[in-house]
């Protein structure tokens, strides 16, 4: 199968075949699509010449912070460029994981076209383990770094007690304090290293840990709890044995690993440049608020940078009164829902509220093996995800970088959306995580307390405790409902 195909990108790109998504026609010839497989080859395998220069180079990215308005939105779009240079670089990274990964799963997988076959499904799995601890993830790193930080504070029943009962404000105050000892030590190494990271860190307007460290406190107050009641396990996969696999299969692994480690890489530099910008953005905001010529800092980020640079130059109330119809605009858009592929203008949808259906089988894509049973908490905001319980099944829409400090906690992942090179995928697999991804209506048919069965092996997610419930009420002769999406 072409690694270009709508299919394989499909795959690499949202966990499932996009019938939307259609091959271009054949009208080139033979030798030119020879030509141009060749110059994406070339593109993906440079990645890793590409981000070590691009790494040295980004040390040299610093923002001078201005006394006037003028002067730092001229410094902000001297220093713009960094932010486009460092989505480029992930991009290519992007593709060469999203690549390897296809690779390998074309060579574990059977060309078998009906890709609901229970064979190809265990396939899948098969080849998600075999992505699974590829070593110094980024992300998986981060959570390590955090657990170190709540096992000093756990070692301690006195202390861990007082941290896990304080409100998350008071928690902070003690890390950031001398009197915190080697976890504040470990809390502020990880705030210096991590600290750009954040739930929707991609977005100028949100806060990011460094902003608002409480976002992480509260994981690591949970984190205790799990520790002082007994119910903490630590996870971590072990790599797959290279010599049992074939040889093809020896050459490709350690290359997949090392494209899933680029990525991770890559993505945590464009967040770094991203944060780098909001917080100029923030300042910029903060003089325009001093100079008069905005109400309140925050509108700042309701205009485009060409708008933005122009009305540094000359303020206008009715720019001002398009900023705020923006802002207040975008609290209705948040609410909207939308499909997750669309061809032509996208359409708002009705919103469905989520409620638990009853009986069912749901099907989605296995991308870290296991098999676990308990209770599913579902959660589509952090608000929500901060009630989390140690050992439950966290089902969300989609996950980022801002769920990864409860992946310690949770028993598996269940996602609507999603891929084998999603966040949350690479995440559960190096910590042994059973997950799905590409439910497609998870969030929908499981309700908070139900039992569920998640079986990554066989990408099936069951909701065993509402499906008895039904059960009782209906012929033993009635099959149970399999719902395959």
């Amino acid at each position: 199968m072409s690694i270009t195909s709508a299919e394989t990108i499909g795959q690499s790109v949202c966990g499932r075949v996009i019938p939307e998504l259609q091959d271009p026609p054949n009208k080139k010839s033979l030798l030119r699509r020879l030509a141009g497989t060749l110059q994406f080859a070339r593109y993906c395998l440079r990645a890793t010449k590409v981000i070590a220069e691009f790494d040295l180079r980004f040390r040299d990215f610093h923002i001078r912070y201005c006394d006037d308005s003028l002067g730092m939105v001229e410094e902000m779009e001297r220093q713009f460029p960094w932010l486009l240079e460092a989505d480029e670089v992930h991009l290519r990274s992007s593709a060469y994981s999203g690549v390897m990964e296809g690779v390998v799963q074309g060579v574990v997988v059977s060309p078998d076209r009906d890709r609901d076959s229970d064979r190809v499904t265990a396939q899948q799995a098969e080849a998600a383990r075999l992505l699974a601890g590829a070593s110094h993830v980024e992300s998986a790193m981060m959570v390590e770094q955090l657990d170190e930080v709540v096992d000093t504070i756990a070692r301690d029943r006195v202390q861990a007690e007082k941290f896990r009962s304080a409100s998350a404000v008071e928690s902070l105050g003690w890390l950031q304090g001398l009197d915190s000892g080697a976890a504040g030590i470990g809390f502020r190494s990880f705030l210096r290293h991590h600290g750009h990271r954040g739930y929707r860190e991609l977005c100028v307007r949100e806060k990011s840990w460094a902003d608002e460290p409480q976002q992480v406190v509260r994981t690591m107050q949970a984190s205790i709890t799990a520790r002082m009641d007994g119910d903490y396990r630590p996870k971590r996969v072990t790599p797959p044995d290279l010599s049992k696999l074939s040889l093809a299969l020896r050459v490709l692994v350690p290359r997949a690993h090392l494209a899933i480690r680029q990525r991770e890489q890559t993505k945590s530099m464009l967040v770094d440049a991203t944060y780098r910008l909001k917080c100029g953005y923030r300042h910029l905001g903060v003089l325009l608020e001093r100079e008069g010529a905005l109400p309140d800092a925050d509108l700042v980020f309701f205009l485009s940078r060409e708008e933005l640079s122009e009305f540094c130059r000359q303020p206008t109330p009715d720019c001002v009164d398009r900023m705020v119809k923006r802002r207040r605009a975008l609290e209705f858009q948040q609410k909207l829902e939308f499909d997750d592929v669309h061809v032509g203008s996208a359409e708002p949808r009705e919103a469905v509220k989520p409620t638990a259906t009853g009986t069912g089988e749901y099907v989605g894509r296995p991308v870290s093996r296991g098999v676990v049973e308990g209770r599913a908490r579902v959660a589509t905001t952090l608000d929500e995800a901060a009630s989390l319980e140690p050992g439950e099944i966290l089902v969300s829409h989609i996950t980022d970088i801002g769920w990864t400090p409860y992946f310690s906690l949770i028993a598996g992942l269940a996602t609507d959306v999603g891929s084998a090179v999603s966040h949350g995928a690479v995440i559960a697999r190096e910590y042994g995580l059973p997950a799905i991804v590409n439910l497609r209506v998870a969030t929908q048919v499981v309700g908070t307390g139900d039992w569920v069965r998640l079986d990554a092996d066989k990408g099936v997610l069951t909701v065993v405790e509402v499906a008895e419930r039904k059960a009782q009420a209906v012929s033993k002769d009635m099959p149970v409902e399999k719902t395959t999406v």
